[in-house]
């Protein structure tokens, strides 16, 4: 039904939704104002609206409170956690040391696990042959003289490998590539000009270690010739006083 200024009546909301047409809506009664207010708001209540006790603000902040606080970590913790892009080592305790000859890393660790043990055997033998060094750097001619450092390469796996692990069978072939060019260098040495060389703290200290290394490969025939050339080598320096 349409009433005399051109709106269609409402109509009873339990008969269904109501369509009102109009063409000025300054001429709208009461009753449509307020069908029309009840509709708008019906609308907004079904949006969700935030609490208004609880800015939208103050809710975030919370939320990333919570975050930080599940997420936190103890200070001791970061080590295990998170691993640094710079390594705590760089290399091994002999990566900086120069050596009179280029040898492989694996002996040189065995030769600094060795060495300890064999000077409670190596330097009473020196001291009763007469060797008498005069500076530290005797005793560790692996720095200065390439022979010495071939022959105690050598020699220290010979150790390992026949008197340590009980290898009899087995060749190592690093240590006899440096067993041939110590020796090498050795008969080099033996066969030139300077006499003084040839029977210096140095040699005579590779000749010890080649008889100590035929001892331990169970060659005793051997290592009894390099103590009859290591007497010769005494009695030139003006034997055993």
């Amino acid at each position: 039904m349409t009433g005399s200024d051109g709106f269609r009546k409402p109509s009873d909301p339990a008969a269904g939704f109501p369509f009102i047409v109009s063409s000025n809506p300054e001429n709208v009664d009461a009753v449509t104002r307020k069908l029309i207010r009840s509709h708008v708001m019906r609308g907004k209540k079904k949006k969700v609206r935030p609490d208004k006790g609880q800015p939208t603000i103050g809710r975030r902040a919370r939320t990333m409170a919570v975050y930080t606080q599940t997420a936190r970590i103890k200070l001791e913790e970061v080590g295990s956690l998170y691993t640094s892009l710079i390594p705590s080592r760089v290399g091994s305790d002999l990566s900086f040391a120069e050596f009179a000859a280029d040898i492989e890393l694996p002996m040189l660790l065995n030769i600094a696990k060795v060495t300890p043990f064999a000077r409670k055997v190596i330097f009473p033998l020196k001291v009763a042959i007469g060797l008498q060094e005069e500076n530290n750097e005797g005793h560790y001619p692996i720095a200065r003289d390439a022979v010495g450092l071939h022959i105690t390469a050598f020699a220290v796996e010979s150790f390992i490998d026949r008197v340590l692990r009980h290898r009899e069978n087995i060749i190592n072939l690093a240590a006899l590539l440096h067993f041939q060019k110590g020796l090498t260098l050795l008969k080099e040495r033996l066969l030139g000009e300077d006499e003084e060389l040839k029977i210096s703290d140095p040699t005579i200290s590779v000749v010890l270690k080649l008889a100590e290394a035929a001892h331990f490969d169970g060659d005793y025939q051997t290592s009894k010739q390099h103590m009859q050339g290591l007497r010769k080598m005494v009695d030139l320096r003006g034997a055993i006083g």
